[in-house]
């Protein structure tokens, strides 16, 4: 087994670490939705965490955490993906992109843009059917239809 290298490190670099120039924040960056979602996600949480509390500290847990808790999540990944559809943060292969001539490398990049644009295509009918199936269902906790969400 190879021998762990450790650099030592003085307490005054570690100092000096901190004293470096913060990076500007640019908000410009995000939409509306993505502040939605922010807000969305911290209901998630509060959900979550009020559900843990009053089942496990409290030992009388709340019905309808869990029902806000998941429709807050079905609201996070929807717009979430939308946010990285939008910059362009889905996870994909660049390095491919590096090796090949210009001109293949933008075929290949418009092919993967159709590619995407059907598969959005095709989960919005899917989403549509489901709306449709669940019409009807009323939530548990809120007397609304389930489709409202979605």
């Amino acid at each position: 087994m190879p021998e762990e290298i450790h650099t030592p490190v003085t307490a005054e670099e570690i100092a000096h670490a901190f004293e470096e120039e913060a990076v500007a924040v640019d908000l410009k960056l995000y939409a509306v939705e993505d502040w939605v979602t922010l807000a969305v996600f911290w209901a998630m949480a509060l959900a979550v965490f009020l559900q843990f509390f009053t089942r496990y500290v409290l030992n009388n847990s709340l019905a309808w955490t869990e029902e806000i808790a998941i429709n807050c999540l079905v609201v996070v990944v929807f717009l979430g993906s939308v946010m990285c559809v939008r910059m362009s943060r889905h996870i994909r292969v660049d390095v491919l992109y590096h090796y090949l001539p210009r001109q293949v490398g933008r075929g290949l990049a418009v092919f993967v843009d159709l590619v995407q644009i059907g598969f959005f295509a095709y989960a919005s009918v899917l989403l549509w059917r489901y709306v449709t199936i669940v019409a009807d269902e009323r939530m548990v906790t809120i007397d609304l239809p389930r489709n409202v969400v979605f």
